[in-house]
């Protein structure tokens, strides 16, 4: 469910140090075997002084919980402490619920990894977000957008194109945000490039967005277009798709190879994997015992895109995709293309 307006006002001004304390939170919960995290581990992340009455204690972990709950859109049946269990839980129907609708846990990973952000007193709609390949200006651009989003209207902007450095115009009706290897991705409806009238499925990396062209419209979206599209397309994204190509790059009307696809794995990497998936829908089929021995894991139903193939080249000493045998032979062609360069 959308973030709703009164919370999206809260949000934008939580401190830095808010956000690094509920990641923290969310990270434990998710990596404990049944979804649990205790006071006593809450208290660890708040950095709690112990000494303090316990009156004290209860009250911060409680403020704690309400604006971890506000930014993690969980309601109080989705996180709450379970007596029997003495600990807080989180029950949650699957990975891909926190994947598609809680986008600010993307957004806090950027702000985890950024090199740049203290934890005191810096407010998160001040902040400014820098990476090695990209920057954002103005981070608060990604509740300019969210906020758009659940307004349910059309925005336009202006895009820089980072390879030919061309400037273009764009209106757009956002459907949604997705993170991808420290990168936001808005994802929608385009109606307009430049002069042109147009109505195409697009994803822009926001990093090129200029933020002070962005303008929230007073029209509304095709909502009975996009009831019709975005199920599928939120699902491919999400759920079939590393990164946000799902259509091929030499021909944006074709769509990617799409299919089982299996990668089999040293020890090590297989270890890694298995201990941090690099998707939510990856499968191990295979587990190794040993250093000699291989992991498998399988992608279901996936678009071998070129995000995919850039996957395996990444770790082309570790790994090698050996299903389907149709996939086997486009990357095949695409090295074989690519090696005649040199």
């Amino acid at each position: 469910m959308p973030i709703n307006q009164r919370n999206f006002q809260d949000i934008s001004h939580y401190e830095i140090k808010t956000y690094l304390s509920s990641y923290e939170v969310l990270n434990s919960l998710l990596s404990s075997p049944d979804s649990t995290i205790t006071r006593s581990e809450i208290e660890s992340i708040l950095e709690t002084d112990i000494n303090s009455p316990q009156k004290s204690r209860d009250k911060l972990i409680e403020r704690h919980n309400e604006k971890f709950r506000i930014i993690f859109n969980f309601s109080k049946t989705e996180y709450y402490f379970d007596r029997s269990l003495k600990a807080y839980k989180l029950s949650i129907d699957n990975v891909s619920k926190l994947e598609s609708h809680k986008v600010l846990y993307s957004f806090l990973h950027a702000a985890v990894i950024a090199n740049n952000l203290s934890n005191e007193d810096k407010k998160l709609s001040k902040a400014f977000v820098q990476e090695s390949e990209f920057t954002y200006q103005n981070i608060t651009i990604v509740f300019k957008l969210i906020e758009a989003i659940n307004k349910k209207k059309t925005i336009s902007f202006k895009h820089i194109n980072l390879y030919s450095g061309e400037e273009n115009y764009h209106e757009m009706e956002p459907w949604f945000i997705k993170h991808f290897e420290n990168k936001f991705y808005l994802i929608g409806l385009r109606t307009k490039r430049n002069d042109k009238a147009v109505k195409e499925y697009r994803h822009f990396d926001m990093s090129q967005i200029i933020g002070d062209s962005v303008v929230i419209t007073k029209n509304s979206i095709d909502e009975e277009y996009k009831n019709s599209e975005f199920p599928t397309i939120e699902y491919q994204i999400f759920d079939q798709c590393i990164g946000v190509m799902i259509n091929k790059v030499e021909d944006a009307s074709q769509f990617c190879i799409k299919d089982d696809l299996i990668i089999e794995t040293d020890f090590a990497l297989g270890i890694t994997w298995k201990k941090n998936p690099i998707h939510f829908k990856q499968e191990c089929v295979q587990e190794a015992k040993s250093k000699q021995e291989k992991f498998q894991f399988k992608f279901p139903d996936f678009y071998f895109n070129v995000t995919f193939k850039k996957l395996l080249l990444r770790h082309w000493e570790n790994s090698v995709l050996i299903s389907p045998g149709e996939a086997i032979e486009e990357f095949k062609k695409d090295l074989e293309i690519n090696l005649k360069k040199y």
